[in-house]
């Protein structure tokens, strides 16, 4: 069984609240008090990515003692600002023994090495694909699977627009076909923010949600959400 830290994945749901710098304190202590399980710090939507300010405030976050996700996320897919490879690979390293998992994009110039220097520090390592204009074949997602398990991922993230419910369709089979791969799935936009609530139940080990703005269409808010789960999933508490 795949873990973030302390956290076991694949029992019950488990929620990822994104944070990043101007996320205050208090609201990171409510969301752990109403059941967040993890944290992940987008670095890439921090006021600077100036690397000690970076570490500052990754430790900081710490405090928590939530298990933390780091997410620089690259500019074409999804990330609040155009940082050069080399740049994000600094921020990587100089924040990976600090964390418990890191999250780097399968088509990364990068990812061999994020991945190695996570793996060599005993962190997990998410490798991620987005696609914010449509959803993959059946065969164009089992091909992102295998090249990300080929990259030594341990948890593969699939994130993908649902243009029609038949996309949405499409992604929760393949999640269940593949529930045994380690996959945390999601299907983009407002009108597919329910596979933030039901992918789980056919194997996405992770649901992510947000405290005052979404990191990503169709996230539904820290609140609603945990009412959501305790009311489809009888062991989430």
């Amino acid at each position: 069984m795949v873990k973030i830290k302390d956290v076991k994945l694949g029992v019950v749901p488990r929620v990822v609240v994104s944070v990043d710098d101007t996320t205050p304190a208090p609201s990171i202590r409510r969301v752990k008090e109403k059941g967040a399980d993890i944290l992940e710090s987008r670095i890439d939507r921090f006021k600077k990515i100036d690397i000690e300010y970076v570490v500052q405030k990754v430790n900081m976050l710490k405090k928590n003692k939530l298990p933390i996700i780091a997410t620089i996320r690259s500019r074409k897919e999804g990330g609040a600002r155009n940082i050069l490879e080399w740049e994000r690979l600094k921020l990587f390293e100089r924040v990976i023994p600090l964390v418990d998992a890191v999250d780097i994009e399968l088509y990364s110039n990068i990812l061999g090495q994020v991945i190695s220097r996570a793996h060599r520090d005993g962190k997990a390592g998410i490798i991620s694909f987005h696609n914010f204009r449509n959803t993959p074949t059946h065969r164009g997602l089992e091909e992102i699977i295998e090249t990300a398990m080929d990259k030594k991922a341990d948890i593969v993230k699939i994130a993908t627009f649902a243009r029609e419910p038949a996309d949405l369709l499409r992604l929760m089979e393949i999640t269940l076909k593949h529930k045994d791969k380690n996959l945390i799935t999601i299907s983009l936009g407002n009108n597919s923010a329910i596979s933030r609530v039901f992918f789980p139940f056919f194997g996405s080990l992770l649901t992510y949600t947000y405290i005052d703005a979404p990191s990503g269409p169709g996230q539904i808010p820290f609140n609603t959400l945990i009412n959501e789960l305790r009311l489809y999933y009888p062991k989430f508490k």
